[in-house]
């Protein structure tokens, strides 16, 4: 008979896909990782992924600001960096982002001066020397994050 012969489904009647899923991500903290050597951000971030922990790396404190655009729970630098120090940075991101205040750990393989003592006694930082293990880092991540798994 005629008009009983099937047609092709219409783009309209046709069932629209799945939408992607979004990128999965780690359950734990999400750490920004600071430093001018890549081979250190590079440790650090397998170090951190091992355990858990989602990590952002970047080369400069300038490019860090910019990355801080997405919540963090932990900023760890390194104290001294071409243009923006690792003291530099923690005074312009608390001021950007108060509740990072205590969740910023500084490394540095350098000499720590009186003035850098004074700044981590007064600001209760928390300061991690290059080099270190694995355990060290970790165990350094979470005293500053209170061994609580983050809040962004």
């Amino acid at each position: 008979p005629e008009g009983s012969a099937e047609r092709p489904p219409s783009l309209a009647e046709k069932p629209s896909p799945a939408p992607p899923s979004p990128p999965t991500r780690p359950a734990g903290p999400r750490v920004l990782v600071v430093d001018d050597h890549q081979p250190v951000r590079e440790l650090v971030r397998a170090f951190l992924e091992a355990a858990g922990f989602e990590t952002v790396i970047v080369p400069t404190a300038a490019e860090a600001l910019k990355t801080l655009r997405e919540p963090v729970d932990l900023v760890i630098s390194d104290l001294y960096m071409p243009g923006m120090d690792g003291l530099s940075l923690y005074r312009e991101v608390v001021a950007r982002h108060p509740r990072l205040h205590r969740r910023f750990l500084l490394m540095t393989g350098g000499l720590v001066t009186e003035a850098v003592q004074e700044f981590l006694g007064e600001q209760k930082g928390a300061l991690l020397r290059k080099p270190f293990s694995r355990q060290q880092l970790l165990d350094a991540v979470r005293d500053v994050l209170g061994g609580s798994n983050g809040s962004r």
